[in-house]
């Protein structure tokens, strides 16, 4: 597939008058040029790396309480297709209750899906936050039975909720659930069988807790200082930024949990400063599921990160080639040789107007149309 008159827009910045040629689900050439009269035109659309949303829960269903009568067979075919339908091409879900082999039967074939990384069910303390998707466990004998259960000696991601959050009944956001000593046998075993961690964090000694433990990534990570964020960087401790989610229940919730909302909400702007600040590597997740959240893309994050002082390239990054290397996904996040055929095709110019994102043309998986508008490529004999 040749692809001309090309504007790229990632992580690198733009380049104008481009052509892409694109086979085998890769990216084979990108360069200055015309590739003749067999080209798609592009002129007035502008390609860019297909989105990664690295916190969702689609096991829940973004309603004033997802966590009551949760669905255990949830739609997950109709919220992935609604997020490729935004561009996104790529999902780690945060923690749901759902088997992940169901996910597996579902979302095929894999290539009209975005890709899935499923930290499974999210280790918590009995009546603790998110109890209702939870594995609740006590001691580091459980822990370490829970993690590897969950994984079987096969890598991926679990998730801990290290601290109490926004929805965690009558009790205040941040406190500890867990121990160090619980945290660390929870790392040492994810570890030791190649996952990941990611740690829900909204406190500073959560936080504090997090980095000494050796934690992949620290999920909202309320109460972040600069101390702190230095150690993550030097740790190369991602900071997974929420600002979608606490907005939500901010601006639709009732009373109690609206204010809370409300003041993670800053907290989390003032996080994302700080890390900013201190070079540690932040990707944006939408919480896509929790309440009044709906399966609506990453592309509100990237608002919220310019308001707390990310460049638009850095915006960009946080769920394009920032989010890839934190899941381990080598090959997506920028338009250039090498890298997969995960595209993103908008109208318009993102740079000029950000809006621009919610445009979607086309979405490409594998170099394939899976999502958009068809007459793009129809009179090209492609869709």
């Amino acid at each position: 597939m040749l692809l001309n008159n090309v504007s790229i827009v990632d992580a690198r910045g733009r380049r104008e008058g481009m052509m892409l040629c694109l086979e085998e689900g890769y990216i084979v050439l990108a360069r200055k040029g015309y590739a003749g009269d067999g080209g798609l035109d592009l002129s007035g659309f502008t390609v860019l790396p297909g989105l990664i949303d690295s916190h969702v829960h689609l096991q829940l269903d973004g309603g004033a309480d997802p966590l009551a009568g949760v669905n255990f067979s949830p739609p997950l075919r109709e919220r992935c297709l609604e997020l490729l339908r935004r561009g996104v091409v790529g999902l780690r879900d945060a923690g749901g209750a759902f088997n992940p082999g169901y996910a597996q039967a579902v979302l095929e074939p894999p290539e009209c899906f975005p890709r899935l990384i499923c930290c499974g069910r999210p280790l918590t303390v009995p009546g603790g936050h998110c109890a209702a998707i939870g594995e609740p466990v006590r001691g580091e004998k459980e822990i370490r039975s829970a993690v590897q259960r969950q994984l079987s000696g096969e890598g991926g991601w679990i998730k801990i909720m290290l601290t109490t959050g926004v929805v965690t009944g009558n009790r205040p956001p941040g406190q500890l659930q867990f121990s160090f000593d619980e945290l660390l046998a929870a790392a040492i075993e994810a570890h030791g069988c190649g996952a990941k961690v990611a740690a829900h964090v909204q406190s500073r000694e959560g936080v504090a807790m997090a980095v000494s433990a050796g934690v992949d990534s620290i999920e909202h990570g309320l109460g972040l200082t600069v101390e702190l964020a230095r150690e993550m960087a030097r740790r190369e401790i991602t900071l997974v930024s929420t600002c979608t989610g606490f907005a939500a229940m901010a601006g639709k919730g009732r009373g109690e949990m609206a204010e809370k909302a409300a003041r993670a909400l800053q907290e989390q702007l003032r996080a994302v400063a700080v890390a900013r600040g201190c070079g540690v590597r932040i990707v944006a997740g939408s919480d896509a599921g929790t309440p009044y959240n709906g399966f609506c893309g990453i592309t509100a994050e990237l608002g919220w990160l310019r308001r707390a002082g990310l460049s638009w390239p850095e915006a960009l990054a946080s769920c394009t080639i920032q989010a890839a290397k934190m899941l381990g996904w080598n090959g997506l996040g920028l338009v250039a040789p090498g890298y997969r055929g995960d595209l993103l095709i908008v109208t318009g110019d993102p740079l000029q107007d950000p809006a621009a994102l919610d445009n979607v043309a086309q979405v490409l998986r594998g170099c394939i149309p899976a999502a958009g508008k068809a007459d793009l490529w129809a009179k090209e004999g492609i869709a």
